[in-house]
């Protein structure tokens, strides 16, 4: 009892030290990139996308586990349930923080910061919509409203298959997310009308950031078996654990 104590001490001091390293690795990482451009919002929007990156991992890998065998009459339809509101709660935040970013920039019309998104949407020679406004369209539809659509009914939130499909959309489009906010910048070039040119979509080292994802992915993958030989799939000790096994019951 006093380690589950002590556990709660700490997990409720980690929730807000998390929000804060999560908009501190944003601000780094990321807005950083474009070091004139700023977004007071951009540390929840990480917030908010790492989250939802951070379930679906969460319903893969349960979904492995259970046909594997380790979860096997452990995971049940109220556990997925439970998965599946989250994501769909953090959709409709990720959604909220996007879209609020973009209408106060978009109002307020300053050229310092508009030109985030309009180097995403407009080729600066033809003036006509550019690749990335592609991709813009594709995270409206396909990373917010696909997910968002399927996850209001209650069949898609306990059917594995059709959770297990939601988790991957999400994950897949979290990675556009990512790479829609870090690529696209503006290139010097003297021949160009306005004195530079967008980088297209497919730019840069994209074999290398294509390594770099499944490397990270493996190192994350191989820690993971390595734990997994060493200790039980769930925390048999925990004084609550079954509590949560008959989760709903």
């Amino acid at each position: 009892a006093s380690h589950t104590h002590r556990l709660h001490a700490i997990s409720a001091a980690g929730i807000p030290l998390t929000a804060v390293l999560l908009s501190l690795l944003a601000f780094d990482c990321l807005m950083a990139l474009t070091y004139h451009w700023f977004s007071t919002m951009y540390g929840v929007w990480f917030f908010a996308l790492s989250i939802r990156l951070a379930l679906a991992v969460t319903v893969i890998l349960t979904y492995v586990l259970s046909r594997g065998g380790w979860l096997k009459g452990i995971l049940n339809q109220a556990h997925r349930h439970v998965l599946g509101c989250l994501m769909l709660a953090f959709t409709v935040f990720w959604a909220y923080i996007s879209f609020s970013q973009y209408f106060l920039i978009y109002s307020a019309n300053i050229p310092e910061e508009t030109f985030w998104y309009n180097i995403r949407e407009l080729n600066p020679i033809t003036g006509m919509k550019s690749d990335w406004w592609g991709v813009s369209l594709y995270l409206i539809f396909g990373f917010f409203f696909l997910p968002f659509l399927c996850l209001l009914f209650y069949r898609t939130k306990i059917i594995a298959g059709r959770l297990l499909l939601i988790a991957w959309v999400i994950l897949i489009g979290g990675i556009f997310d990512l790479w829609f906010n870090a690529v696209p910048r503006q290139i010097v070039d003297k021949t160009a009308p306005e004195g530079f040119v967008v980088s297209p979509f497919l730019s840069g080292f994209l074999v290398l950031d294509l390594l770099a994802i499944f490397g990270f992915g493996g190192i994350v993958l191989g820690l993971f078996l390595r734990s997994s030989a060493k200790a039980e799939t769930i925390p048999v000790h925990d004084p609550r654990i079954l509590e949560s096994i008959h989760y709903h019951e």
